[in-house]
């Protein structure tokens, strides 16, 4: 009877252990955590307290724009955390605030990658972009000297010759040894209010009204303009160093007249934003800035700053901005100064983002205009200017990506164009040519108006890539949409709906020639006609020129 019990016993004892065996081997497993910690200093005080440390989850790329990049690295800007990162768009993971000598510690943070973020009122913010956090202890940055009684070196001294051995810094950057993870108790360590600041903030600098002499915007520091007009005056300087950031309140001009210098650098671009979005809540800490829509919905007020524009009389170092990211304006920036270059750079969230406009030359090379929602206004728009070359750019969610009206001549060659809502390109009384570019927008990839002046307006489409369902519209609506010559040749066209709309009233186009392109297979005149269309009646008053059609797509056609 008591061998029975305890054979019941012991099998009881294995089921029970061998329950716990499969709930532990069914649990997933636990994300190993980490901690950081480091410094961050408010340059010319003494008391670092209160400063906001967050660390926010990578930004997700724009899917379209990383495709483009992959496919065509040499057109736009190539983007990364640097050109995406807003933390006014995010919720942060964990946050904590420093003590008086600037020291954070977060702990129980799940191992991975982060944007980090420094601010502080006053004292504007700094990124760090790509930080990994590993299992264990982690810091900002490796540490002051500190003695190693065992090897007779410093960590530092280490440090810089595994530097000079060539070896990586990814491990070397970030982990915290048994000696500093004790820093602020042990004697062997340096005192804390000699150690080095990981970070530092410095002192915004606010100005209204006019700024006199010369004003620089360092690299990392904040300029914010206050009042409701801020000008540069023609006897003044602004200097925007690479990494610097300018913020505009709401509703607020910054308008040059003197000279600026702004050139940033890849992967250190200098930003132009707005001021909406960065003053702390204490109460709920939500970083976030809910109030950007721009799927153009109306319904909300958006908090922009109205334009930074350069006036007829400025004068910009070597002709040429680059390496600037501009976003939440009305008019990011306007431009009357001639023979302007603005390249490798960045226009988003706004009513319109590049505008030149009364000038003789204006050239635009390497941007990204995205999410432009100004139905009156493209992306870039260009107004009254004699010679306009667009290249090597991208244009992508706007409701137009390029808009070019009223005397215009101009280049547009190698863009790509995806999901504009109204049109790729939006002409009015343009001449000039098109060339090697790629489409797929939503209402038509090209619409046109013709030209005021009948015997110079010339209109070449070439060796372009059409993947829209409409793809050139010609809009002849009253005397000043005239054309004297409108030439598509060499491209290829994918649609199963319309290749191309035009109007053949007698005297709003004289010459039509679609001689040599690709036609989704298509090869016999009458099905090519059938995916034309003559606005003004279905007679085809004026037949387009459609000899030798390609039965194959053409390798030349699409950006180059």
């Amino acid at each position: 009877m008591i061998r029975s019990k305890i054979i019941i016993k012991v099998k009881i004892f294995f089921l029970l252990s061998f329950s716990f065996f499969l709930v532990s081997c069914s649990s997933p497993t636990e994300t190993p955590k980490g901690s950081l910690s480091g410094t961050v200093n408010l340059e010319g005080e003494t008391d670092h307290s209160n400063i906001i440390v967050a660390l926010y989850d990578l930004t997700t790329l724009d899917p379209d724009i990383v495709s483009i990049n992959q496919e065509y690295p040499h057109i736009g800007v190539i983007i990364n955390q640097h050109t995406e990162f807003d933390h006014r768009l995010q919720e942060p993971v964990k946050y904590t605030e420093t003590d008086a000598e600037g020291y954070f510690e977060i702990k129980k943070i799940p191992t991975g990658t982060y944007n980090i973020v420094a601010l502080k009122d006053n004292f504007g913010f700094k990124y760090i972009y790509e930080f990994e956090i590993e299992k264990g202890d982690n810091e900002l940055t490796p540490q002051p000297p500190l003695f190693n009684p065992i090897e007779g070196k410093t960590k530092s001294n280490r440090l810089s010759e595994k530097l000079l051995q060539g070896q990586t810094t990814k491990n070397l950057i970030g982990k915290k040894t048994t000696a500093s993870k004790n820093f602020r108790s042990s004697s062997l360590v340096f005192d804390l209010e000699n150690r080095p600041s990981d970070l530092t903030l410095f002192p915004e600098t606010h100005i209204s009204g006019n700024i006199s002499g010369s004003v620089t915007v360092e690299t990392n520091h904040h300029l914010v303009i206050d009042d409701d007009t801020v000008f540069v005056p023609n006897t003044s300087t602004l200097i925007i160093q690479p990494g610097a950031v300018i913020r505009i309140n709401p509703g607020v001009d910054l308008t040059i007249h003197g000279t600026l210098t702004a050139q940033g650098e890849e992967n250190n671009m200098f930003w132009v934003t707005t001021n909406a979005g960065f003053a702390l809540n204490d109460s709920s800490f939500n970083f976030q800035f809910s109030i950007f829509n721009f799927q153009f919905d109306r319904s909300e007020e958006l908090l922009l700053y109205n334009s930074m524009e350069l006036s007829s009389f400025a004068s910009i170092s070597d002709d040429l901005i680059e390496w600037g990211k501009f976003d939440y304006a009305n008019t990011c920036l306007i431009n009357y100064v001639n023979n302007l270059h603005m390249q490798n750079g960045i226009f988003r969230n706004a009513n319109c983002g590049f505008k030149s406009t009364n000038v003789n030359s204006t050239f635009c090379e390497k941007l990204i205009a995205e999410n432009c929602y100004g139905e009156s206004e493209g992306a870039i728009y260009g107004y009254f200017v004699n010679n306009i070359e667009i290249s090597l750019s991208i244009f992508i969610a706007n409701v137009n990506g390029i808009k070019l009206k009223d005397e215009v001549i101009g280049d547009i060659n190698n863009c790509y164009f995806n999901n504009n809502v109204f049109s790729g390109i939006r002409l009015f009384d343009f001449s000039g040519d098109i060339i090697n570019c790629e489409f797929e927008c939503n209402l038509y990839d090209i619409g046109y108006n013709g030209s005021r002046y009948y015997d110079d307006g010339v209109m070449r489409i070439l060796r372009n890539i059409f993947y829209s369902e409409n793809a050139i519209k010609y809009i002849g609506e009253n005397e000043y949409s005239k054309l004297d010559s409108l030439i598509i040749q060499y491209n290829n066209f994918y649609s199963n709906e319309l290749f191309v709309s035009y109007n053949g009233r007698d005297g709003f186009l004289n010459y039509f020639n679609c001689d040599m392109n690709y036609f989704n297979g298509l090869t016999e005149f009458d099905d090519v006609m059938e995916l034309f269309y003559d606005e003004w009646d279905e007679l085809y008053e004026i037949l387009p020129s459609l000899n030798n059609i390609y039965p194959n797509p053409i390798n030349e056609a699409g950006i180059q």
